[in-house]
């Protein structure tokens, strides 16, 4: 085979040229590490054994269904979050509204919270703050006139 960069001779079975670098086009035959089966080019597992082969499978956009890459947390077609980035707005979500929960009937907690979820979720330590500081609220409301009664 001859590369169609520099001209080179390359040995046959070669991903790239060893002198330029360059893709050949022929894609290398992969084998299953633990049982030494043939693997498919996009396999990520072995058909003969079932052991993981290390390929991650491409991932497509589920409402335009453009390809992805491995970290993106939008899709560059169309702008739809992926699924990986929905999955983790709905965890955090969740996780913010139990806070919130806890910060409403212990506000000093819900404004400690609050501050350390500002740098990882900043939306979620939103809500815990609002709900912290309506807690708080209720609570002077109610205890700040007991206590003046009694004086």
């Amino acid at each position: 085979m001859i590369c169609h960069n520099c001209g080179t001779e390359i040995p046959d079975g070669l991903k790239v040229c060893p002198k330029c670098g360059s893709n050949t086009g022929v894609e290398q035959q992969r084998f299953c590490t633990k049982c030494g089966a043939p693997l498919r080019p996009n396999d990520s597992f072995c058909t003969a054994c079932g052991s993981y082969t290390g390929v991650e499978q491409q991932q497509f956009c589920t409402k335009c269904g453009a390809p992805l890459k491995p970290n993106d947390s939008f899709c560059t077609a169309c702008g739809s979050y992926t699924q990986k980035k929905r999955e983790e707005i709905e965890t955090n979500h969740a996780s913010a509204a139990g806070y919130a929960a806890l910060g409403f009937v212990f506000p000093i907690i819900g404004f400690i919270l609050a501050a350390t979820m500002s740098k990882n979720n900043p939306n979620g330590a939103k809500i815990v703050l609002g709900a912290s500081l309506v807690g708080f609220l209720i609570e002077v409301g109610v205890f700040l006139p007991n206590i003046f009664y009694y004086l």
